[in-house]
């Protein structure tokens, strides 16, 4: 067997699509776009609505 990957998960709240500048983002993200020129960018995310009536 090979090397085995490393693994990272980044989740956030609150963050459009374009916030990062790897998307084309107006905000300079230099560490989360080097990540994202040497690792696998999920460029179709989909979530579902929620109703939570209080």
């Amino acid at each position: 067997m090979g090397k085995k990957p490393n693994v990272i998960v980044v989740l956030v709240d609150d963050m459009g699509y374009s916030d990062l500048g790897s998307f084309g983002g107006e905000v300079k993200t230099p560490h989360l776009d080097l990540l994202a020129a040497n690792g696998l960018r999920f460029t179709q995310n989909y979530n579902s609505a929620r109703c939570c009536p209080s």
